[in-house]
């Protein structure tokens, strides 16, 4: 019985340490997406502000600096299940060895355990997806769309007016791009 923990635990315990890191990686991994996507999210959202301002160079450079992180993860990633999959395969290779010398018990049976939980870089990995879909389900909005404090339009005529607006984008916060900006729209009008 003893032999048998032993074993198990043998098998486990390096299968737990890949997965812990190559989890923590994909997380590191996926939040550095995230903020290249944003980057991206916003270029392809204004494109047309970006292209009147020839700001492409200025958006591929800030797209390019958001990916580097993701190129080292990425090769970290591969080095890490490349130097896995070799370790693990000598691991397992000396435990069959020391398994066919102890007895046939645990080269029978615990083997394809080992084998098996070579799939548990997916959980890792189905665990972050899960946490990040989570924390987008349990988002609060800032905008209550329930209170009914605030204006009240009583009377809509369909007429539309902006009246000295100043607006930057989130990204550039320090670049106006409209300043005391007008425009009346009436109802039925095409602009």
């Amino acid at each position: 019985m003893e032999k048998s923990l032993l074993a198990m635990f043998l098998l486990i315990l390096p299968e737990l340490v890949y997965g812990n890191l190559l989890e923590k990686n994909e997380k590191k991994l996926q939040e550095a997406y995230g903020v290249a996507g944003g980057i991206a999210e916003q270029a392809f959202s204004s494109i047309k502000t970006v292209h009147l301002y020839v700001g492409e160079e200025r958006m591929m450079r800030r797209l390019s600096t958001a990916l580097h992180p993701t190129l080292i993860l990425g090769i970290k990633q591969g080095l890490l299940k490349g130097f896995f999959s070799v370790a693990l395969e000598s691991y397992l290779r000396f435990l069959h060895f020391l398994t066919s010398i102890l007895n046939s018990f645990l080269n029978n049976h615990y083997n394809g355990l080992g084998a098996s939980l070579m799939n548990i870089k997916h959980f890792a990995k189905a665990k972050i997806l899960a946490s990040l879909i989570s924390e987008i389900i349990n988002r609060v909005p800032p905008i209550d769309s329930t209170d009914r404090q605030g204006k009240t339009i009583s009377i809509v005529n369909g007429a539309l007016e902006f009246k000295d607006i100043d607006f930057t984008y989130p990204s550039k916060p320090e670049t106006l791009v409209l300043k005391k900006f007008n425009l009346k729209v009436n109802a039925c009008q095409t602009v």
